[in-house]
């Protein structure tokens, strides 16, 4: 019991400083599109208002309730990636328990590293996004299941609570109710393979269904919206989704587990390990979040349903782990006895033979981990550069907001709100935007200003157009090159006080063009046009 309290105690805090470390969400934190969504989901439901208009991030309940609560608390983003963070690394402290169960102490060790070295984890983390959440919840319904004696209850809890944060859970769900299914039958006539009465309760977790659908029900009236989202999405991107077949998936997803190379041969060995040992609850959860979601993401191109690489995340994560338990089955006897041998010639060392070979296992699993998995995310330059370009756009809006909002001040009614029934059409007019900014910032930017949905648009070329400036006065361009990514815009890269595009003029409130950044403000009638504040920042 100490043993497993300083193992997750030691994983816990190597990877939370290795995290901290690394995104730095000291002043500002660089939370992305999905998350600050679900905070304006919190916000709306909590005062009783449907949905002002569409957002494309799939609700997700677990997320609504606990960033919408740290928000409302705080009022700080950055509180948000801490919690992520603390979600992080717990997860791989859970997860690191589970290895030492089933493969020994240098199982744990890699697994914990191979964790922290993934890239594609430790920036969902930066952007304050529900993987770290959800493999908490799988690594701690792992340790449930692996117990001497199977605490469904516990497991059932978390994966109920994951489902809610990521919705690839259902696939373990999915091969929980199946495998319960088969074994039942097939105890008929064996009764050594009947599942036992405790295992049923974790059917309890499809309850996360209905929450779902009570969640956007409450949300916009449609307890269906978190299916829409998606579908919407996929239709305004045809041409991405049309070249996304069914065969281009399967061999992406194939490439994708092959391209990991020796460790996917390691987390081979580890899941043969596993059925040796017949450890056959956690094989299905780890089949359902690898192979299973492999085969989720095929059928979403079926439907046509457009497949981000983001959702590959769970079937990395399922390769790390099973790589750590191989690493965990490998036995150098030579090596062992070498140690050994060493330890006896040395008298001062004698005593020391039980310590000495579990700390030679774990350097050397740690060593292997961090050669082994690339790219190995806290050192590598491009996940640091994609990680700390968006912590640095997060600080400049942030510095923005109140210049932002001194601005659309001069708009009459830009801070009201319709009322509870008048709620404005998918696509709102021209007239109605009275803001532009990239277009991951939109939920955030809503929510510090207290502005309505419709009022915020995307920074592109097609929406910024004569006709759609002329019939906004006082409407605000904020553009920044790191995250109008694919719009030229460069038209609006000048420091010039005032420009004029076909009559309409613009005045420049403030630019950094070394940062990347410019903020311009259609002229409200009646003003001159003479800039609002000094440009630079």
């Amino acid at each position: 019991m100490r043993r497993d309290a300083l193992l997750a105690a030691g994983a816990f805090l190597l990877a939370a400083a290795t995290a901290f470390l690394v995104i730095r969400p000291i002043h500002a934190a660089a939370v992305d599109f999905d998350s600050a969504a679900s905070v304006v989901y919190f916000d709306r439901i909590i005062s009783g208002r449907h949905l002002e208009a569409n957002l494309g991030a799939t609700p997700k309940p677990f997320l609504t309730v606990v960033f919408g609560i740290l928000y409302d608390i705080f009022h700080d983003w950055r509180v948000l990636v801490w919690a992520t963070i603390g979600a992080y690394a717990s997860g791989i402290s859970v997860a690191a328990l589970v290895a030492r169960r089933v493969a020994g102490l240098g199982a744990a060790a890699f697994a914990t590293i191979a964790l922290i070295a993934s890239s594609a984890l430790l920036i969902d983390v930066s952007r304050g996004y529900a993987v770290a959440w959800a493999l908490l919840g799988w690594a701690a319904a792992g340790l449930a299941v692996t117990a001497q004696r199977p605490r469904y209850d516990i497991a059932a809890t978390a994966l109920f609570l994951a489902s809610l944060a990521r919705i690839e859970t259902f696939m373990v769900l999915a091969t929980a109710a199946a495998a319960l299914l088969a074994a039942s039958v097939l105890g008929r006539h064996r009764a050594e393979l009947a599942p036992p009465r405790s295992a049923w309760v974790l059917l309890v977790a499809f309850l996360a269904l209905p929450v779902m659908l009570l969640h956007d029900w409450l949300l916009i009236g449609d307890p269906l919206y978190f299916a829409a989202v998606s579908a919407r999405f996929s239709a305004a991107v045809p041409d991405v989704t049309a070249g996304q077949t069914p065969s281009y998936m399967a061999g992406w997803v194939t490439r994708f587990i092959l391209g990991f190379g020796a460790v996917t041969a390691l987390a081979i060995l580890g899941l043969v390990l596993l059925i040796r040992q017949r450890q056959n609850r956690l094989v299905l959860g780890l089949l359902a979040l690898g192979p299973g979601v492999g085969a989720f993401l095929v059928f979403l191109t079926v439907r046509g349903t457009y497949v981000s690489t983001r959702y590959a995340m769970p079937i990395e994560l399922a390769i790390l782990f099973l790589a750590g338990v191989g690493f965990g089955a490998l036995r150098v006897p030579w090596l062992v006895a070498w140690v050994r041998d060493l330890m006896r010639h040395r008298p001062a060392w004698r005593s020391n033979v039980g310590i000495a070979v579990p700390v030679f296992a774990v350097v050397v699993a740690v060593l292997c981990a961090a050669l082994m998995v690339r790219p190995f995310g806290p050192g590598d330059v491009g996940t640091n550069r994609s990680i700390h370009t968006q912590l640095n756009m997060a600080a400049d809006g942030d510095r923005l907001v109140p210049r932002i909002r001194d601005a659309l001040r001069l708009v009459p009614g830009a801070f009201d709100w319709p009322p509870y029934s008048s709620v404005p059409a998918e696509e709102p007019t021209p007239s109605m935007i009275l803001l532009d900014v990239p277009a991951l910032e939109q939920p955030r930017f809503a929510l510090d200003l207290d502005l309505p949905l419709f009022r915020i648009a995307a920074t592109s070329q097609s929406a910024i157009t004569p006709e759609a400036l002329a019939a906004a006065p006082g409407r605000v361009i904020y553009h920044d090159r790191r995250g109008d990514t694919g719009a030229d815009l460069r038209g609006l890269e000048s420091t010039s006080q005032t420009i004029t595009l076909s009559g309409v003029t613009l005045v420049l409130l403030t630019a950094d063009p070394e940062r990347g950044y410019w903020l311009w403000q259609v002229a409200p009638r009646g003003t001159a046009s003479q800039p609002q504040g000094p440009a630079g920042s």
